[in-house]
């Protein structure tokens, strides 16, 4: 939607070098970290302008709607990876350089070696009924109802309640991630989740003091 913006171009980290910094493709990889003013990324030989279109996501796409893989997919091949490689500096390199180094290689690993990118990724996807999607929307927007009122009432709740609160939203998230992906252990999961949010209401560890979103407490 936005392309070029001039002169703010050679300070500001724009829409256009914001993207480069989420591509996928091999010249998009270590590139463009800055936050506000891309001046810091001339400085130390990081930015890079755009170039072809840029395919967003991962060089190896996680493709799975589940939070705790999405959040520990990577800490797990870090941990497969460093007990599969010998010797002891080698072990120490996995955890302290980048995913691409293998023994022999360099720190961040050999460019050649990125997956080629066609430009013809398709995103992760899953095909749902019309039905299962609006239950999935619904639920998330109430699950982001609370998770607004905690935030905003979390100096007056108490720590069980916080506690238990989180726990909620994420299962909350994980069961709407497992219902997306069509998982055969859907079902069980969002029968413990209905079950766990009639407990915690009945304990009183689900309620608001917002008018507005006592319908998602109800």
């Amino acid at each position: 939607i936005i392309n070029n913006l001039g002169p703010l171009e050679l300070i500001l980290n724009t829409p256009s070098h914001h993207r480069v910094h989420h591509g996928r493709n091999p010249y998009c990889i270590d590139a463009n970290y800055a936050g506000t003013l891309i001046i810091w990324d001339r400085m130390f030989g990081t930015f890079v302008p755009e170039k072809e279109k840029v395919v967003y996501g991962l060089t190896h796409p996680i493709n799975t709607f589940n939070p705790f893989q999405v959040q520990f997919q990577h800490l797990v091949y870090i941990w497969n990876t460093l007990w599969a490689t010998p010797g002891f500096w080698n072990k120490v390199s996995v955890v302290f350089k980048g995913p691409g180094w293998g023994p022999g290689k360099p720190r961040l690993g050999l460019p050649e070696e990125l997956p080629e990118v066609t430009g013809e990724e398709v995103p992760y996807n899953t095909k749902l009924t019309v039905l299962l999607q609006v239950y999935a929307v619904v639920h998330f927007i109430l699950m982001l109802g609370l998770y607004e009122h905690l935030f905003s009432a979390k100096i007056a709740l108490s720590n069980t309640a916080i506690l238990l609160r989180m726990c909620y939203i994420l299962l909350t998230l994980t069961s709407i991630g497992l219902l997306m992906e069509k998982r055969h252990n859907a079902a069980i999961c969002e029968t413990l989740r209905c079950g766990t949010f009639l407990m915690l209401h009945t304990c009183g560890y689900l309620t608001t003091d917002i008018p507005s979103l006592e319908f998602a407490f109800e």
